[in-house]
């Protein structure tokens, strides 16, 4: 189980690594609602295409 440091991290990493060549969409979710918006938020400023949302 990864924290949420490690999720940004990660996808940091990756959109880095595919350089635009291939969509990149994030599988979220957290255990409340406010969790999941507020990592939903770092996610998308690292410039994923889409996110994936899990119900909290």
């Amino acid at each position: 189980m990864l924290n949420e440091q490690e999720k940004v991290a990660i996808t940091e990493t990756y959109v880095d690594e595919v350089n635009n060549r291939t969509p990149v969409v994030a599988h979220i979710g957290k255990i409340s609602t406010r969790e999941t918006i507020r990592l939903g938020r770092q996610i998308a400023k690292l410039g994923v295409d889409a996110v994936s949302v899990i119900t909290p």
